[in-house]
């Protein structure tokens, strides 16, 4: 169930994560954390224990995951980048926003600081929801 985070932690707008939950999607263990702002649920973010993970096994997991979001979400929105080792190591992007632009939804992947390797994160973030400004 639903529990406390040992160690909270917050995002760079101030969101604080309240609860966390460890849950199955596409055959993965991730750990939901929820964030809270202004009194107000914020967002859900999905990662990986260990966060980082080697690039073949992330080249497997992304479009698993992509296609569960997008079968939940629809169409993902404009701007997506598709993953592919960009140099620096792998690079992926699909993002879903609501109508006034703002994104409530996103895979993303991106590189480790060790070559090889990469981490995995996805999220939601529910219409009406303050839109993502660090303070």
């Amino acid at each position: 169930g639903l529990t406390p985070p040992l160690k909270p932690d917050s995002l760079m707008n101030g969101a604080r994560e309240l609860l966390a939950k460890e849950v199955k999607v596409a055959g993965e263990t991730f750990r939901a954390r929820y964030y809270f702002l202004k009194g107000g649920f914020y967002q859900v973010s999905m990662t990986m224990d260990p966060l980082v993970r080697e690039s073949d096994e992330i080249l497997a997991m992304y479009p698993k995951v992509q296609a569960q979001l997008l079968k939940a979400l629809g169409p993902a929105s404009s701007g997506e980048v598709p993953l592919k080792d960009h140099g620096s190591g792998l690079l992926g992007r699909t993002r879903w926003d609501d109508a006034a632009g703002n994104n409530m939804a996103w895979v993303t992947v991106g590189p480790a600081s060790r070559r090889g390797k990469a981490l995995l994160t996805f999220g939601y973030r529910p219409e009406g929801a303050v839109p993502f400004k660090p303070m």
